[in-house]
């Protein structure tokens, strides 16, 4: 019985647990700072991660098979694309992934989370929602956080592509998933969240 009460409060706390994170997490945007913006035609999409999170943690991020790269607590990483559907995830102790949709001339902020699991550190990719309760805030606050950062760019000929770790890591996630949206995604214990091509922050 213990187990199963478990099984269904842990995720339950960590959903609660990222929206007081991101609220943790305020800086002041740097003077003079401006969002990257994309290539005419172009969709860019940002990851970035809370400083207290796993600090000593690296995480890899991908677009569907393509490792995009990885960020410690002192950067973050942006990556260019074309308008369309894709699967974009992080993988450390564990794998999220978030099945998104993205527009040209946008640009997309994920958000990256770790809680504590029954096993091992429960790894979260978060979009950022203008729908959500106190987005203009939750917006400014990431912006914030990215404008004290050190830019990382995605580097197509990145020596780590060729890592057979990675490539397997890639493998089995393509398998796994589809890029359109299946049944169940983004409700309940799901492990797909989604995102729309509406959820941009500029």
């Amino acid at each position: 019985m213990l187990s199963f009460l478990l099984l269904f409060a842990v995720p339950m706390f960590t959903l609660g647990q990222e929206d007081e994170e991101v609220a943790g997490d305020e800086e002041p945007v740097t003077e003079g700072f401006s969002l990257p913006m994309p290539s005419a035609g172009k969709a860019l999409v940002i990851f970035t991660r809370p400083v207290l999170d796993a600090p000593i943690l690296q995480f890899k991020y991908f677009c569907n098979d393509t490792y995009v790269g990885k960020i410690g607590v002192g950067s973050y990483l942006v990556y260019e694309c074309d308008p369309g559907k894709y699967l974009f995830w992080a993988d450390s102790e564990t794998t999220s992934v978030v099945k998104a949709e993205v527009a040209a001339n946008r640009v997309y902020i994920f958000d990256t989370f770790v809680q504590d699991g029954i096993l091992k550190p429960n790894l979260t990719l978060k979009s950022f929602d203008p729908e959500l309760k106190r987005a203009d805030r939750v917006r400014q606050r990431l912006i914030g956080r990215i404008s004290h950062k050190t830019e990382k760019r995605f580097e197509p000929d990145h020596p780590e592509k060729s890592n057979k770790k990675l490539l397997r890591a890639a493998q089995r996630v393509m398998e796994k998933y589809t890029v359109e949206p299946a049944e169940g995604d983004g409700k309940g214990l799901s492990d797909v969240r989604i995102m729309t091509a509406n959820q941009y922050v500029q």
